[in-house]
């Protein structure tokens, strides 16, 4: 768990940059405009609908030092059978999921409490750094960096866990309750999240339509059906 929770200032570092980003997205209306239409290159940027052979979605668009929290294009066509990769191509280490949550009871944030019972001490790494669990005073409840978010996995119909790979190539079958990529990076900028990946590809065994999320900007959705 120390590891985990070591982890947790790298949190208020992404909202950090979450929040400038946001705030030069409303400051530099015009470059992210620039950004978009050069990122969905043909497609339209007022449906943002993309069909036939496209297979990569990008998580978050930008250019320069300035990114918009978007999957584009947000929605896609394919064929039964062919498969959708995402990949982070944003200028700064600002990490996206693409999270498919098909079972509202799997819904999960990215911070959530855990309760101690057998940890006494908790040390920041590096110890001496300028950093501190947060804790719920007078009690043994921890705020931590919930692992179904930061890493791949996959809830099985059977509620059963399992953790993939990073930059997984995982086969959807349809059944599953739960799928998440974990953190997506840009590439080169993987270790500003530790264990994270830049990239997650999902093969669609069935047909029908397929909503998903970024559980880090939940305003971030998008949508693959399968004919």
């Amino acid at each position: 768990m120390n590891k985990i929770l070591a982890i947790i200032p790298l949190i208020g570092i992404a909202f950090a940059i979450t929040t400038i980003g946001s705030m030069s997205i409303l400051s530099y209306k015009t470059e992210l405009q620039t950004a978009r239409a050069t990122a969905t290159n043909s497609s339209s940027s007022s449906s943002n609908i993309a069909t036939g052979n496209v297979t990569k979605i990008q998580a978050g668009v930008g250019q320069d030092n300035i990114s918009e929290s978007i999957f584009s294009p947000q929605r896609v066509q394919i064929k039964l059978g062919d498969s959708v990769t995402w990949y982070n191509p944003t200028p700064v280490a600002e990490p996206h999921t693409v999270s498919f949550v098909f079972d509202n009871k799997t819904m999960t944030n990215i911070i959530t409490p855990f309760a101690v019972r057998n940890i006494k001490e908790l040390v920041p790494l590096p110890p001496g750094s300028n950093s501190e669990p947060t804790t719920v005073p007078g009690k043994n409840i921890v705020l931590s960096l919930n692992s179904r978010v930061y890493n791949p996995a996959v809830i099985d119909s059977q509620g059963k866990v399992k953790t993939v790979p990073i930059n997984s190539k995982y086969t959807m079958t349809g059944t599953e309750k739960f799928v998440n990529s974990g953190f997506i990076l840009p590439k080169g900028k993987e270790q500003a999240y530790p264990g994270s990946g830049n990239s997650f590809t999902i093969r669609f065994e069935k047909a029908g339509t397929y909503n998903y999320i970024c559980l880090i900007h939940p305003w971030m959705k998008g949508t693959v059906t399968i004919k």
